[in-house]
């Protein structure tokens, strides 16, 4: 688990209106670390003690006693620690994770899978990344907003289950209890992403799931013996419908869920991609041929960022409207001009410095060139199938 998960998943599940700051980055780490050092496997008794822990940090950053709730359930036992809103006809929020680990040996490991380790930057133990990871993150979330005071419109209540990975009757037990709610989140099943920066740019939660359904389907006949099999042999209907259901492709579909997460993604890290699928379309509408590897015809896709790093220039950090943006995004302006004779800016380095997005414009056009003149690098062999239907990143040549 890479610590700068930590800071991206506080810094935004702390951003509901009202709240002040994310929470410390060190305080989520501090509280997975001590995670990880109780054995939660089944069995081991270590659920309810791991408990107790969240219980002290929440109720030192000024949780209630009865906003607190630990169950015992043989030797495992639930979490609830809930903030109440200022509306109590709303159905609550709900965020949802778990307490338990499966069980490591520790022969198979490098480091005891029990014992917390940081090295270069990512912590290695069991739970690191499930579920202790996110865990962390939502209690050290909570208690930052118990700190300033927030109060939420609903009631939100952490859940965290103790049986998980095993037997879940800890998680029916709380799904019975905490059945009627308006939503619920579950941090298992989230993920975050960091822009060039390394600066939080979206934390999800996962807010529904896919279940399954088991069929049994019988095929018999009148019988007979082997020797003359019948028309209707129960063994050829059977293969037929297994073809049938190889060949079987599933509609598409969507729901609420699905919609606001495509919207928010595409808003935050595919707009980029969209515009260029919707220009590729307009593009072939017309009858150009479009050659999606670069290699010819009118278009070329670039990335000025991994341009940058080819040229041994900063490449992280120019963007952004904030002070330091700007002050990295001049200093790689002098930068390119030196490293870069070819890419003269003249009068055009001023707003380059003023704007990521005329800098991004006049890097972009400047690789577009190289390609044209077939300075970019090879396409592997091995890539050519997928690359003319997915694209390719055109990069400069090293020499």
């Amino acid at each position: 688990m890479q610590l700068r998960g930590a800071c991206l998943g506080l810094a935004l599940l702390a951003a509901p209106q009202g709240a002040q700051a994310a929470a410390d980055a060190g305080t989520a780490k501090a509280i997975l670390m001590r995670s990880v050092a109780f054995r939660t496997v089944q069995g081991a008794g270590q659920v309810p003690k791991l408990a107790a822990y969240y219980a002290d940090v929440l109720r030192q950053a000024g949780f209630a006693e009865e906003d607190i709730v630990i169950t015992p359930m043989g030797e495992t036992a639930t979490f609830a620690a809930t903030i109440k809103g200022r509306d109590a006809a709303l159905k609550p929020l709900l965020m949802i994770g778990h307490m338990d680990v499966v069980e490591a040996d520790p022969k198979d490991w490098t480091r005891d899978p029990f014992v917390p380790v940081e090295e270069n930057g990512y912590i290695f133990g069991r739970g690191a990344e499930d579920n202790k990871y996110d865990v962390a993150m939502m209690v050290a979330t909570l208690a930052q907003l118990k700190k300033e005071g927030w109060t939420p419109r609903r009631t939100v209540t952490l859940l965290l289950s103790g049986d998980e990975e095993t037997d879940m009757a800890t998680t029916r037990a709380l799904a019975a209890r905490y059945k009627d709610a308006e939503m619920l989140l579950n941090g298992d099943g989230g993920g975050g992403l960091l822009n060039e920066a390394g600066e939080p740019v979206l934390y999800q939660l996962q807010a529904g799931e896919k279940t399954y359904a088991d069929f049994e389907i019988g095929f018999t006949d009148a019988g007979g013996h082997s020797s003359a099999p019948t028309p209707g042999n129960p063994i050829y209907k059977l293969a037929k419908a297994i073809d049938r259901i190889a060949a079987y492709e599933f509609p598409a579909m969507r729901n609420e869920l699905t919609q606001a997460s495509l919207a928010l993604s595409a808003d935050r890290i595919g707009a980029a991609a969209m515009r260029c699928a919707a220009i590729l379309s307009g593009l072939t509408r017309e009858g150009v041929e479009v050659d999606r590897t670069g290699r010819s015809g009118p278009v070329v896709e670039v990335y000025p960022a991994a341009a940058l790093k080819l040229w041994d220039l900063p490449h992280q950090g120019y963007k952004g409207r904030e002070a330091a943006n700007a002050r990295r995004r001049a200093a790689l302006v002098q930068l390119i001009e030196g490293a870069l004779p070819w890419l003269n800016l003249g009068e055009h380095a001023e707003i380059c410095a003023e704007s990521d997005d005329a800098l991004d414009s006049v890097l972009c056009a400047a690789i577009a060139g190289l390609a044209l003149r077939g300075q970019i690098a090879e396409i592997p062999s091995e890539h050519h199938e997928a690359a003319a239907v997915e694209g390719w990143i055109a990069l400069p040549a090293r020499h």
